[in-house]
């Protein structure tokens, strides 16, 4: 059973004070349940350089750069641009493992690495190294490079493996170096720094490996050392790898071996959150690499060899997340960096792959079956719900019996046949079923049989198709149950019509298929019944069509697809019937979605060409809010009624899988949908769907001029106004993204080239647009994109761009020409009078 949640449990822990530190060991939890973080996997496969990511970094345009141990990437959605170390190449960057990035004021990225700094220009792609020079004492004082800070005076402040700490002026390249001096309190009380930050004063603060804390001051160049120490081990060096400061200016230590550490400069209070051997599914490794603060004040730990743990400083509490089943501890992976996108995604750079959290990745809950799990779901494929009074969900399953789910517990009770008994579950093959007035469930099989459960006294009546008998349930499969106002059952089969059942009198009422009755039923397999709000009966057919009831005269009118009739039923199977707050009735047919329009003769049809991912229509839900729920075999979709528009789900959003199960859809007694497949189940809260609401940054990948790219293109038009161009440069090709990540595949774009085009051009998914043979004149190009919910930047990128005429067709040109034509006619003319 995988469940997409976050905070399903906080964990208590047992704090003990002891001053000037204490210690916070987390108490054993045996009941606990994991949230799951369903993430995206990125690694070698997807274009990823290397597997192992170390920094991760989003500059101001939105695009992800990824540091990895061999090599540097530029990912934009859709694929990784690597920039590797090249030993023939001295502009390449200077080294393949990439220890940390920073983003200038000036928009230029500095890469540290294990062989020395660099600074990537993202207009043009150039490289420029800085190196340590022995012999230049203005150089950077080593290679190795552990953090980057910049300060308001746009100084780089570089903390190095062995060098010590280094200010560098990036205009001019030269550093200023500041080491430790055994001789000296005052100065850094180690070479050897691991991490680095700036708190909400400017002061940055300085870890050291065994060596302390050092707060220093970039406007005094003032240093000030503070040394934290283990109350229970206080001759242990702690390393520190991981420096944050809070709003309030607590600072927050990732450490190599004492966990997590809280310092208060002001007060001088230390308190170490570390690893309770007994317990080690909450915080398993005293080693934490990273730490990210969230809009909440939550602190998000990558923990090595314990994947993510999140803190809450109020209440000082562990959550732990995993990535796989939700019974299973944190996935086990070395996580060296979190960052979270301007989306709201999270990413992991772990040893093993490149992670990304998106909520709006996880939209669904879904259950299937697990083994190890008793209190779980036991069947996996669904044919059947219902839900009841008390707020519990009935699940029929194939071959598995029947399952009560508790929403309240996310538990299942499991009924299964038992051939020794009379009173239990008749068949584990459970296909329909239904709640009656009086509370009772009501379970049809693929059997002649249908059963009452009491819920109380979980016993069963069953009610069999007896040969002979014509007041008893006629048929054998029974597909659909359905309970009208009066209390009625009806009942349909797949091979004898329908029955309609008393249950105060167990009498059945029998109408079997009348193919040659133009008022009865023409199929003999009934796949759907629905009552509207005018107490109409509908009955949806396996083969042919629609039937409506007449109470009065105990008949049937047909609605049936005619290919010559495009306003009639959309297809012959009617799958699902629902009536929407408008009285509007709803059909889903094998050809997609019918609107009975007002007249109540002819329908409106919906399909793919309406936004619907699929025709085949497994089932329809209506929620509060009035919109319609469709289960098909391309996922679930979600129809706003009112403006006719589809919003699509696939498995990305954390569904069971693309096809559902006839039948397998209903509705809880909170409004909760859910949907049924051959995997298990998906349960939807149609509140708490999120859209996303990013608006995407649109980025120019590539702008080209016959074949050529203008890789400054931004700069010259801030600089000259436009890309001016020759008459024969007249071929251009454009690429653009939308820096979206979530779904990237189902961004959307436009664009338009004013001067030629008169309106915009949609090309869907399509990035690239070329355009040739260009007249001399003056055009502007503009693209404008939407993320994967339809959110679109309608600024976009604008390109304005001049192509000048050849000289011949210059004004200047024709005008001088005129001007020697007019000279030389006024020549010949005088020269003619003069020799006359």
């Amino acid at each position: 059973m995988w469940i997409a949640r976050f905070a399903l449990l906080c964990f208590g822990a047992g704090l003990t004070m002891v001053h000037p530190a204490s210690i916070l060991a987390i108490s054993p939890d045996e009941a606990v349940l994991f949230p799951v973080l369903k993430m995206q996997r990125f690694e070698l496969s997807h274009g990823l350089s290397d597997n192992t990511v170390l920094y991760m970094k989003q500059d101001r345009n939105g695009y992800l750069w990824f540091g990895t141990s061999n090599g540097l990437n530029r990912y934009d959605g859709y694929e990784f641009k690597l920039y590797l170390y090249d030993p023939n190449n001295s502009n390449s960057i200077s080294h393949n493992s990439i220890s940390l990035m920073l983003e200038d004021d000036d928009g230029f990225l500095w890469i540290g690495t294990y062989n020395g700094l660099n600074r990537l220009n993202p207009r043009t792609d150039q490289i420029t190294r800085y190196m340590h020079d022995p012999d230049n004492p203005k150089s950077l004082s080593e290679n190795r490079i552990t953090f980057l800070l910049q300060d308001e005076r746009d100084l780089l402040w570089i903390c190095t493996r062995r060098g010590g700490l280094n200010c560098m002026n990036p205009q001019t390249g030269e550093c200023i170096r500041y080491r430790h001096d055994p001789n000296d309190p005052n100065s850094l009380s180690s070479d050897t720094l691991l991490c680095a930050c700036r708190d909400h004063t400017g002061s940055i603060w300085i870890g050291t490996d065994g060596q302390g804390l050092n707060r220093f001051d970039s406007a005094t160049r003032t240093n000030q050392r503070f040394e934290i120490v283990d109350p229970l081990r206080p001759d242990d060096q702690i390393g520190f790898l991981w420096l944050h400061a809070d709003a309030q200016g607590v600072l927050w230590c990732g450490t190599w071996d004492h966990g997590l550490i809280r310092f208060d400069p002001q007060s001088g209070e230390t308190k170490l959150y570390m690893r309770n051997p007994s317990n080690e599914t909450i915080l398993n490794s005293n080693i934490i690499h990273t730490i990210h603060e969230d809009a909440d004040q939550r602190l998000w730990l990558g923990i090595r060899n314990g994947g993510v743990v999140i803190f809450d400083p109020s209440s000082e509490t562990f959550l732990p997340y995993t990535a796989g089943a939700v019974r299973e501890p944190p996935f086990r992976q070395n996580v060296y960096h979190i960052l979270r996108e301007t989306s709201g995604a999270v990413w992991f750079a772990a040893e093993d792959a490149l992670y990304r959290y998106d909520p709006n990745d996880n939209q669904f809950e879904g259950y299937s079956y697990e083994p190890s799990y008793p209190a779980g779901l036991h069947g996996q494929k669904i044919f059947a719900f219902c839900g009841d009074r008390k707020g519990n969900v009935w699940i029929g399953t194939a071959g598995d019996g029947l399952e009560r789910f508790d929403p309240a517990t996310r538990m299942f009770r499991h009924y299964t046949h038992d051939p020794g008994r009379s009173d239990c579950l008749a068949s584990d093959n459970v296909i329909s079923l239904a709640e009656d007035h009086d509370g009772f469930i009501w379970v049809g099989y693929w059997m002649g049989t249908i059963s009452r459960l009491d819920p109380n006294t979980e016993r069963f009546t069953h009610y069999a198709n007896t040969p002979g008998r014509p007041d008893c349930l006629q048929g054998e499969t029974v597909r659909v149950l359905f309970v009208d106002h009066e209390g009625m059952m009806w009942i349909g089969t797949e091979n004898n019509g329908l029955n309609i059942l008393d249950p105060k009198t167990g009498i059945f009422r029998h109408y079997p298929n009348a193919p040659n009755d133009p008022h009865g039923i023409r199929d003999k397999y009934i796949r759907s019944i629905y009552e509207d709000q005018t107490q109409t009966v509908w009955v949806g057919t396996m083969g042919f069509g629609l039937n409506r009831f007449d109470r009065a005269t105990n008949s049937f009118q047909r609605f049936q697809y005619d290919i010559n009739d495009p306003t009639s039923l959309s297809g012959m199977m009617v799958s699902a019937i629902v009536e929407d707050d408008r009285g509007r009735l709803w059909f889903g047919t094998e050809n997609g979605l019918s609107l009975l329009n007002a007249e109540g003769k002819t329908f409106t049809r919906f399909g793919i060409k309406e936004g619907l991912p699929d025709n085949l229509i497994k089932g329809i839900v209506k929620d509060r809010p009035g919109n319609l729920w469709i289960s098909s075999n391309r996922g679930i979709s979600c129809l706003n009624v009112k403006q006719l528009t589809f919003q699509n789900f696939d498995m990305t959003d954390g569904l069971q899988g693309l096809a559902f199960n006839l039948g397998a859809y209903g509705k809880d007694r909170n409004g909760t949908i859910y949907f049924g497949g051959n995997n298990g189940f998906n349960r939807i809260n149609p509140q708490e769907i999120r859209k996303n609401t990013h608006e995407p940054p649109i980025v120019v990948t590539s702008f080209r001029v016959m074949g050529n790219p203008v890789p400054d293109w931004d700069k010259i038009i801030a600089e000259c106004g436009a890309v001016y161009l020759h008459y024969f440069q007249n071929f251009l090709q454009f690429e653009f993204t939308a820096l979206n990540f979530t779904r990237a595949d189902r961004n959307r774009y436009q664009h338009w080239l004013e001067g030629l085009e008169t309106d915009w051009m949609f090309t869907g998914e399509r990035r690239y647009v070329d355009y040739t043979n260009l007249s001399p004149g003056t055009y502007t190009f503009h693209v404008i994109g939407s993320n994967n919910d339809g959110v679109w930047n309608r600024e976009g990128v604008s390109i304005p761009i001049v192509i000048s005429p050849p000289f011949w067709q210059t004004v200047w040109f024709q005008v001088t020409l005129v001007a020697l034509i007019v000279l030389l006619l006024t020549g010949m003319h005088y020269s003619r009078v003069y020799t006359l």
